[in-house]
C-alpha cells in the first residue's frame, strides 16, 4: 500500500482513542460496521417472513441463471447458517480485521474484504460450471475472512495466533489452511462449496498483497488495479537521472517503514508514547500530503 493511502497521513486521521472509551469505540469503524451488519442480518433472518427472501441473496449454483445475478456474489457474504457459523466468522473478523484496517486504511480495507469474498464465490461457481464440484448454495463470511488471513500471513508472517488451543505463526496457519482446503476439495464430499470459497478467498487475499509487496509493475493488470484503488505506482522518469529517482524511492520506502512502526506503537501504547522524533515523522508525512493535494488542485 502506498504512503498516501494510509489513514494516518490524511487530514481527517484521528489516532486511536485513549483508555476510558467504550469497548465498541475501540474497534475500527469498518470492522465495527461489518460486525454489526452481519449480526443484524442474522437476527432479521430469524423472522420467517424475511427468511423466505434469503433465497434471493445466497450464492445459488443449482440454477446456472442465478450466477448472472451478480449481487449474490456480495450478499451471500452477510448470510450465515446458524449462530455458531456466525460466531466463528465474527470472532476471526474482530481479531484480524482490527489489525488490517489500521494498516490498509478504511477504503482499501472495505474493497479488499468484499473482493476476497467475491473471489471465493467465483472460484466455487467456476468449479461448479466445470463439473468439478457439485452445485449447491453458498453463504457466509468465511471467504472474506480467509482473504484477511492470507493478507495477514503476508504482512505479518511471524505473528502468533491461537488455533484450537495451539499456538502457531500466521504464515503456518495460511499454509495449513491452503493444504486442507485443496485436499478437502479433491477428496471430500462434505461442504465442497465452503472449501472452494475458503480457498478462493485465501488465494485472493494473500496473492494480491504478495503481488503488491513484490512491486511487479510490468503487466497490464497492475494499471487496472492501480486505477481501481486510486493508487499511483511509482514510475521511472524518462530522463537519464535514474539515480535520483532510485534514491527518492528508497527514502520514501524508509519513511513508510518508519510510519508502519510508529502506527503499530500507537496501536499498542497510545499516541502519548511517541517520542519527539516519531512525532516529527508524522508531521513530515502530513506536509507531504499537503503538497500533494496542492499539486492536484
Amino acid at each position: 500500500m502506498g504512503l498516501y493511502d494510509r489513514d494516518y497521513t490524511r487530514f481527517d486521521y484521528r489516532p486511536p482513542r485513549e483508555p476510558g472509551y467504550s469497548f465498541i469505540e475501540r474497534i475500527p469503524p469498518v470492522t465495527r460496521l461489518l460486525l454489526i451488519i452481519n449480526l443484524a442480518v442474522f437476527l432479521l433472518m430469524q423472522i420467517n417472513a424475511i427468511a423466505r427472501l434469503g433465497g434471493w441473496f445466497v450464492l445459488d449454483t443449482l440454477t446456472k441463471a442465478n450466477l448472472f445475478q451478480l449481487w449474490r456474489f456480495v450478499t451471500y457474504q452477510f448470510l450465515h447458517v446458524d449462530l455458531m457459523h456466525l460466531a466463528v466468522n465474527m470472532i476471526g473478523l474482530f481479531f484480524i480485521g482490527r489489525i488490517l484496517e489500521s494498516r490498509m486504511g478504511r477504503q482499501f480495507y472495505t474493497i479488499f474484504y468484499l473482493a476476497c469474498g467475491i473471489a471465493g464465490g467465483l472460484l466455487y461457481a467456476i468449479l461448479c460450471v466445470l463439473g468439478v464440484l457439485k452445485a449447491g448454495v453458498l453463504l457466509g463470511a468465511s471467504a472474506s475472512l480467509l482473504g484477511l488471513v492470507g493478507a495477514c500471513a503476508v504482512m505479518y508472517p511471524k505473528m502468533m495466533v491461537i488455533v484450537i488451543f495451539i499456538p502457531m505463526q500466521m504464515r503456518l496457519l495460511a499454509i495449513l489452511s491452503f493444504v486442507f482446503f485443496v485436499l478437502a476439495i479433491l477428496f471430500s464430499d462434505s461442504n465442497p462449496g465452503g472449501h472452494a470459497a475458503h480457498l478462493g478467498g485465501l488465494l485472493a487475499g494473500g496473492g494480491y498483497i504478495l503481488y503488491r509487496r513484490k512491486k511487479i509493475h510490468n503487466i497490464g493488470i497492475d494499471k487496472f488495479i492501480s486505477d481501481f484503488f486510486n493508487y499511483k505506482m511509482p514510475r521511472r522518469s524518462s530522463k537519464s537521472g535514474t539515480g535520483s529517482w532510485e534514491k527518492k524511492l528508497q527514502q520514501r520506502k524508509q519513511l513508510e517503514e518508519q510510519l508502519d512502526q510508529i502506527l503499530e506503537k500507537v496501536s499498542r501504547q497510545g499516541i502519548q508514547s511517541l517520542t519527539r522524533s516519531e512525532k516529527a515523522i508524522l508531521r513530515k508525512a502530513s506536509k507531504e500530503e499537503q503538497k500533494k493535494n496542492k499539486l492536484n488542485q
